[in-house]
């Protein structure tokens, strides 16, 4: 695994002449590209190519696989095909993960009052796994997460004794909040840290070597983790696999159900899915309203998705010249469109 500094991709981005003008848009000549691909899928790599090309970024990755097979890993400009990058929200999806192979032991259960293990939780509405994993906790998000002065228990202390966006249930609001005090709920009921429990039960079954938590004693569960495109694809092979891994074929068919239901949205970063399940968004379902493209879009530019009917894993990853940047948001889609209609025939 490779992580290249921010000084060292600034020297580098100097040698390829990403010039200041790159960086508005204008093209700034080729850029390198590393790794392999097969040819159906070259067109599909020249779009990430051209856009690091125009955007003047560090670089970007690419990574495809179909049955568990790569198909296509590359790596543009400053990147390596190892690189370990910010996943931001796509965090979401591995602590959702961890917390449901508690489910699978019944250590935990999605539709219990969290109550039962956090006493601190007794006052007001119940609220469940299944609420703080969708969205629809109704629980403040608390700006108390990740800050390293504090611990993953303290605030969701403070997440609890804060006053509700809205009653349990009612409400769709994509925040991270409730995510921390899965993690609180998680350690608790597993008498075990979050960084041993990651470990334990996600990381060392699935042989990751590079994902890593911004911290031990408050991890930002809803957007604090690095990975490499590698390892995440492993969790996603496994998801689109059924499971058995890490995680049981029911805990499989729970995430592929919109836990979302008919509520309110109150806040959505996103208003293209289908829908959103347990640490993942419905990006297309079939008739029965049964998932058939998961995807977890983090805004460091990190986009993985898996598509259970082509048996397709993938993930692009451009990252934001800057705060609001959502350039590279379209670029995903589109790469995630031909893919599909690439490999789905």
């Amino acid at each position: 695994m490779k992580s290249i500094k921010k000084g060292r991709r600034a020297a580098l981005a100097a040698g390829l002449a990403l010039s200041a003008g790159a960086c508005d848009g204008s093209p700034a000549g080729p850029v390198p590209v590393k790794g392999s691909c097969v040819a159906a899928l070259e067109g599909v790599s020249e779009v990430v190519d051209s856009v690091v090309n125009a955007r003047g970024v560090d670089g970007g990755l690419l990574l495809v696989m179909q049955g568990g097979q790569v198909l296509c890993e590359r790596a543009y400009g400053a990147y390596e095909v190892d690189e370990a990058v910010p996943i931001a929200s796509a965090s979401k999806w591995l602590t959702a993960v961890t917390l449901l192979t508690l489910v699978d032991d019944g250590e935990l259960l999605l539709d219990a009052p969290i109550s039962q293990w956090l006493d601190y939780f007794e006052a007001g509405e119940p609220v469940t796994l299944r609420q703080l994993l969708s969205h629809t906790s109704g629980l403040a998000e608390g700006n108390c997460a990740g800050v390293l002065t504090t611990t993953l228990h303290d605030c969701a202390m403070q997440i609890a004794q804060s006053t509700r966006a809205a009653r349990p249930g009612t409400r769709f609001i994509y925040g991270g909040g409730p995510f921390t005090v899965a993690g609180a709920l998680a350690a608790t009921v597993a008498e075990q840290g979050w960084s041993v429990l990651w470990r334990t039960r996600v990381e060392e079954p699935l042989g990751l070597t590079s994902t890593q938590w911004d911290n031990n004693r408050n991890p930002l569960l809803s957007g604090g983790a690095t990975s490499t495109v590698q390892d995440y694809a492993k969790v996603m092979q496994m998801i689109v696999s059924g499971g058995q891994t890490v995680l049981s074929p029911a805990a499989i068919e729970q995430m592929r159900h919109n836990n979302v239901g008919g509520v309110p949205v109150l806040f959505s970063p996103r208003n293209d899915a289908a829908g959103y399940t347990l640490g993942a968004w419905i990006d297309a379902a079939d008739a029965q309203g049964r998932a058939t493209v998961l995807s977890s879009v983090g805004a460091s530019g990190f986009y993985p998705w898996l598509d259970f009917e082509t048996d397709v894993v993938g993930i692009v990853v451009l990252p934001p010249s800057g705060p609001g940047d959502g350039y590279w948001y379209p670029v995903a889609r589109r790469v995630q469109a031909e893919v599909r209609q690439i490999l789905g025939g």
